[in-house]
């Protein structure tokens, strides 16, 4: 399907443009703006977990760590499923705040968790909830809290000591 646009046609043609090639051209625009190491180091879909299912497996069979800023819920990867790294999924109720402190809770988690997550194991699902107290944090307190968190349940790989 075409559709047509008022202007003039640059090329020549006769001012009709296909879907197709808006969307390529919205796509190339996009791209130019971000920095490669802001594209490589974003969160994306298939590390993320979206479904209701996948935060309740991980609420009813992941085992559960918490200290004063979060609780986690650690919970093993299905055999079948694809190895791309830890996933996060981030819950912080109404009970934090209103929905500016919940937003500001929910990047912290997920800063720390992407400064994090190569010393994670991949194969685990990692639920984080945010506390009230989190509201406070810095960006580095949210990154200890999480990582002292991570050690206790045994996720982190083991670093080489020199």
């Amino acid at each position: 399907m075409s559709l047509r646009y008022s202007g003039r046609a640059e090329n020549g043609g006769d001012g009709i443009v296909s879907r197709e090639d808006r969307e390529g051209q919205a796509l190339a625009l996009r791209g130019q703006g971000r920095s490669k190491a802001l594209q490589t180091t974003k969160i994306l879909h298939p590390d993320r977990l979206k479904k209701r299912w996948e935060f309740q497996r991980a609420y009813q069979k992941g085992r559960k760590y918490l200290n004063r800023y979060f609780v986690i819920y650690v919970c093993a990867r299905l055999q079948n499923a694809p190895v791309s790294g830890a996933r996060l999924g981030i819950t912080a109720s109404k009970k934090v705040g209103k929905s500016v402190q919940r937003n500001r809770v929910k990047r912290l988690i997920r800063e720390a968790f992407r400064a994090l997550r190569p010393r994670i194991h991949p194969h685990y699902d990692v639920v984080v909830v945010g506390r009230t107290a989190a509201c406070t944090l810095t960006c580095q307190e949210a990154q200890r809290g999480l990582s002292s968190l991570f050690r206790r349940a045994a996720i982190l790989k083991c670093e080489v000591r020199r």
